[in-house]
């Protein structure tokens, strides 16, 4: 949600006749309203709809732009949070209970095929040249030993 302007009086009405409504045909539901205020001062919306205001930490540069206004003490907390999507705000989230865990969250990138192909044919190359040879030779012997032994059994 956005404020449309700078102060109060911008604010549209309709969100606080809302507001107003609900608390008065609903008096123990719980209200939030989230959302970019920009320079709205929360003490001109606390006072008219009653609704306290939870975010205490910067969420662009050194402002508190983004908000979380609600009726009654329904989160234990906020946390302020890289966001996931590209914005220049950072994400809020609201929590019940303990405060969940600070999971560190890095990307890294690592090299895929830390050798060229060219590596792996001279190296393969090399390996079949010398020892490999024989022994490739020595497989193919015992193979064609297994074949005929096969071919030639009368099991």
């Amino acid at each position: 949600m956005t404020s449309g302007g700078n102060n109060f009086n911008d604010f549209p009405e309709n969100r606080l006749t809302t507001v107003d409504e609900i608390s008065c045909k609903f008096p123990t539901s719980e209200i939030v309203m989230v959302g970019d205020f920009n320079q709205l001062l929360d003490t001109d919306l606390t006072q008219r709809t009653g609704l306290a205001q939870m975010v205490d930490q910067p969420t662009r540069g050194s402002d508190i732009l983004d908000r979380i206004f609600e009726s009654s003490h329904m989160y234990t907390g906020v946390k302020v949070v890289t966001s996931t999507v590209t914005s220049d705000h950072l994400a809020i989230t609201a929590f019940t209970g303990s405060q969940p865990k600070e999971i560190d969250k890095k990307r890294t990138v690592l090299q895929y095929r830390p050798r060229t192909p060219d590596q792996y044919a001279a190296f393969w190359h090399t390996s079949l040249t010398s020892t490999g040879t024989t022994l490739l030779t020595l497989l193919i012997l015992k193979l064609l030993l297994i074949y005929f032994m096969l071919l030639h059994c009368r099991c």
